[in-house]
């Protein structure tokens, strides 16, 4: 279906009604605004917003809500940022001074030949370093690449992004096996309704992951950080080299709070800085017992150790942000950009009964979501993306280091996530576990030799794609990926 989306166009007069002309994508214009009004009719939000100076754009909502700024109906904003999934539902209408290209809807699939695979490059034809950054509940619908402001500059600007990307059972350990294994939940999940991981066979996953076939393969691997929530405490199979590093969780208990701050770890490996038992972070130890920072500087120490020895390496840094409680680093509590955000307003956020009316009962019977409610979702999406801001300086930590080891034109790097969230939409305050957009859709950025600075990876994939992904370098790997494939294919050999 094609969007037709109309701006108001302001030549130094105020326009009038008739040049105030609306869209029905249901696409806003003001996720920053720095003013919110009551007006009755769009005609009037716009002729407010054309009648000052310090206005670019405008959204006007059918029914008033409550914000940090003020209670109303008409967001003005000094420029515009569209936002929010193209729809037809009328009650929000935007328009700007100058004319803007919204982002176009996703078409219609095209039959076609299949475009060519991209083909990495390692130099030399040797095995590549891989680098894993696995975040817990990392959306992109809403926003969720956008802290990354490092990444994007050292990992996105230099490699590619995909557009495209997705997960197929957005809840943790479903997800994580899905990761891990290259297997549908269908063929990991145990056979009795109750029992296992959140239902995961775990026999189904570890002896079998991609981590045992780059071990047989000649790969050193260490893991760092939050695993399956029933994390094994030994290292797998492919994960227990002899020069492996085992430093993984099911992502923490509550009350440390909830994996962030003084978490403990399975510390296993051969190196003399591992424990061989339980690592317990502290507050008043290193790294401030920040979980982020403990991993990603254990990971940054044993990549040292490894990197001179001649065989190529794969390591998984696991942060368990940005999950609830989602507990920022003592020094990003406040003082930071992030701190005059709220929540995305997207189109289907508290949503109306009469939207609802057709969904699942489970969203249908959802209640409204409350003043109160709204607040503390503006919390959580705020503390949110401040989690994030320690993940994106563990990745510009990991860029500096492979800089400086000369291993970047031979590593490749990837960051992604276990699943999105949601925060408000169809009036569902916190969580995941359904497969909307907000919840399945989720980053996937990656560099390394042989791929384009800046370019993107349009077609659709998924998280099951990211082992046979790794298992590809190089040509004389093909026997162990025909083994992986065939075990994800055919389950019952």
């Amino acid at each position: 279906m094609r969007v037709f989306i109309v701006v108001c166009l302001f030549f130094g007069t105020i326009a009038t009604a008739q040049k105030c002309t609306m869209h029905t994508s249901n696409i806003g214009y003001t996720s920053a605004y720095y003013a919110i009004d009551q007006k009755d009719t769009f005609d009037e939000c716009c002729a407010q917003c054309a009648a000052d100076t310090k206005c670019e754009a405008w959204t006007w909502h059918a029914k008033p809500f409550h914000t940090a700024k003020g209670d109303g109906n008409c967001l003005l904003a000094t420029a515009a940022t569209p936002h929010g999934a193209p729809g037809t539902n009328a009650t929000l209408v935007s328009g700007s001074k100058h004319p803007i290209v919204p982002t176009p809807a996703p078409g219609k699939p095209t039959t076609g030949p299949t475009p060519a695979p991209i083909k990495p490059n390692p130099p030399g034809g040797k095995q590549p370093n891989i680098v894993l950054f696995l975040q817990d509940d990392q959306d992109l619908f809403l926003g969720g690449w956008n802290p990354m402001k490092q990444a994007n500059r050292t990992v996105s600007a230099m490699g590619a992004t995909s557009t495209n990307w997705f997960i197929h059972t957005p809840v943790c350990c479903p997800s994580r096996a899905q990761i891990l294994s290259g297997r549908y939940f269908h063929n990991v999940r145990e056979t009795t309704p109750s029992g296992g991981c959140m239902h995961v066979d775990e026999k189904k996953v570890n002896p079998v992951s991609f981590g045992f076939y780059l071990g047989k393969a000649g790969y050193t691997l260490g893991y760092f950080g939050k695993h399956m929530n029933s994390c094994p405490k030994l290292a797998p199979p492919g994960w227990d080299c002899p020069t492996f590093y085992w430093f993984a969780n099911g992502g923490g208990s509550d009350n440390e709070p909830g994996g962030y701050l003084n978490a403990s770890f399975h510390d296993y490996s051969q190196w003399p800085q591992s424990l061989n038992g339980t690592y317990k972070g502290n507050t008043n130890g290193e790294y401030s017992g920040y979980t982020t920072s403990i991993i990603a500087n254990k990971s940054i120490e044993w990549v040292r150790q490894v990197a001179p020895l001649g065989k190529p390496f794969m390591v998984t840094v696991a942060s368990k942000g940005p999950h609830v409680p989602s507990t920022p680093a003592p020094w990003y509590r406040t003082g930071t950009f992030i701190d005059a955000l709220e929540a995305p307003r997207t189109p289907d956020y508290n949503a109306s009964k009469e939207q609802l009316k057709n969904h699942h009962w489970l969203i249908s019977q959802q209640g409204p979501i409350t003043q109160k409610e709204g607040g503390a979702i503006d919390d959580l999406f705020r503390n949110r993306w401040r989690t994030l801001l320690s993940v994106d300086d563990a990745v510009h930590a990991y860029v500096n280091l492979l800089d400086e080891l000369k291993l970047t034109d031979s590593t490749y790097m990837f960051i992604t996530s276990d699943h999105g969230y949601n925060l408000g939409q169809h009036r569902l305050p916190s969580c995941k576990l359904n497969v909307y957009d907000h919840d399945i859709r989720i980053p996937m950025v990656f560099k390394g030799p042989g791929i384009k600075a800046g370019s993107s990876f349009d077609l659709p994939a998924s998280n099951v794609d990211v082992g046979p992904t790794f298992l590809a370098w190089p040509v004389w790997m093909a026997t162990l990926r025909i083994r992986w494939m065939v075990r994800v294919l055919y389950p019952w050999w």
